[in-house]
């Protein structure tokens, strides 16, 4: 009898570890800060321009995202001078796959960040948003699709917050 309680309890533990993504959260001041580029870990095999490799190389501890309560900033390299801005918007909270057209590997990539904030401008998404999870941070590149009312992930980036 001992053993059957034994094995359900096991069965208990591992099945809260494999949900364990779900017990990640953060609030949106936690969000606030400067974020570094790390890793390109997916492009859109519509990218012809680049790869992952030269993505990562060109822009691994250079580029940067600047996230505050009312603005958004993407800076490319050591300049002062930011190549994307926006002031006045405002963070979307929501689960990270809400409103995404994935496929399986993109699914895979994903499977550990399960909070999503989208920047929104004009009350309109912008096609960039952070994603956050047990795994890290990821800033993500999206594509409106009209045919299916969802977006498409284009490009997902690792990030690390600058503390």
């Amino acid at each position: 009898m001992k053993k059957i309680y034994l094995l359900i309890l096991l069965l208990l533990l591992l099945v809260s570890c494999k949900n364990n993504k779900s017990n990640y959260n953060i609030d949106i001041l936690d969000i606030y800060g400067r974020y570094y580029y790390d890793e390109c870990i997916y492009l859109d095999p519509s990218i012809t321009y680049t790869n992952l490799n030269e993505e990562t190389t060109k822009y691994h501890n250079i580029a940067r995202f600047v996230l505050n309560e009312t603005s958004y900033y993407f800076y490319d390299s050591s300049s002062t001078e930011p190549l994307t801005t926006m002031k006045g918007v405002s963070y979307e909270k929501k689960e990270t796959t809400t409103n995404l057209k994935l496929d399986n590997n993109i699914k895979e990539l994903i499977k550990d960040y399960n909070i999503r904030f989208d920047i929104i401008y004009n009350k309109h998404n912008q096609g960039y948003a952070f994603i956050f999870g047990n795994s890290g941070t990821c800033y993500i590149e999206l594509r409106y699709d009209s045919n299916t009312d969802n977006y498409e992930i284009y490009k997902i980036i690792k990030i690390r917050k600058y503390e």
